[in-house]
């Protein structure tokens, strides 16, 4: 009996000092001590090594194995910050944009759009020209009506004649427009107006002194409502140039 106690506990102390040389996992998913993970594996940004071969750093080395770093942790954010997108340029709907340059010989103080129109109706403009131009929303739109015409910049004279010196000059109107419909039928217009004439001389042309050039120019963003006209601009009312007024009417109508 003796015997059997005293071998039982022998027995015991063996299985204890052969558990204790076995090497322990460490927790999580960390490696075993000194060993090299593969570079690009998940939750490691690992030194080189084979694709499940681990490397033992030599003996005595003071090679510490790399951290493990878990990157797919909710609490760490995005990589990169971006800026939002932008908003969308996308065509959208038709719409009829008419453009009126309106000139009459009588100052106006503080005319309407209604008021300019109701003019046009009556026949009291000196001269006016219209443009009618089809618009597809958030698309910029372009029209140009004129001529390549010649003018009279001097005049040479030899020893039985005087003659005019002609140059020729692009003339004529130009509308360009970007619009856009919101969601209450309230257009967004930026426009573009550019109306531009010889001023012609009654003399003759041998005798003409150098012709000038007349040039109205507009530029604006508005709000518009389908049907009721905008006044774009309205002038001069005093100076040289108050000879005759000019004024800039836009309107528009969905398709």
């Amino acid at each position: 009996m003796r015997y059997a106690v005293l071998g039982l506990f022998g027995g015991l102390a063996l299985v204890s000092s052969l558990a204790a040389q076995v090497p322990t996992q460490p927790p999580g998913n960390a490696p075993p001590p000194g060993i090299f993970q593969q570079p690009g594996a998940r939750g490691s940004r690992g030194a080189p090594g084979g694709f499940g071969t681990p490397r033992i750093p030599p003996s005595g080395s003071t090679v510490q194995p790399p951290r493990t770093e878990i990157l797919d942790q909710p609490a760490l954010g995005l990589p990169r910050e971006f800026a939002p997108l932008p908003e969308s340029a996308s065509a959208g709907r038709m719409l009829m944009l008419d453009v009126l340059v309106a000139e009459m010989d009588k100052p106006l103080t503080q005319p309407t759009a209604a008021d300019i129109l109701e003019m046009e109706k009556n026949g009291k403009l000196v001269s006016k020209t219209r443009i009618r131009l089809l618009s597809l929303e958030n698309q910029p739109s372009f029209a140009q009506f004129g001529e390549l015409a010649s003018k009279v910049v001097g005049r040479s004279t030899t020893g039985l004649s005087v003659m005019p010196i002609y140059n020729s000059v692009n003339v004529g109107t130009i509308v360009q427009a970007t619009s856009r419909i919101e969601a209450d039928g309230t257009a967004l217009i930026q426009v573009y107006v550019q109306k531009s004439a010889v001023v012609r001389s009654p003399d003759p042309p041998e005798l003409r002194e150098p012709e000038g050039i007349t040039r109205v120019l507009g530029q604006s963003t508005v709000r518009a409502k389908p049907g009721e006209p905008v006044l774009l601009s309205a002038g001069p009312s005093n100076g040289t140039d108050a000879a005759t007024q000019t004024w800039i009417v836009l309107s528009y109508s969905p398709l």
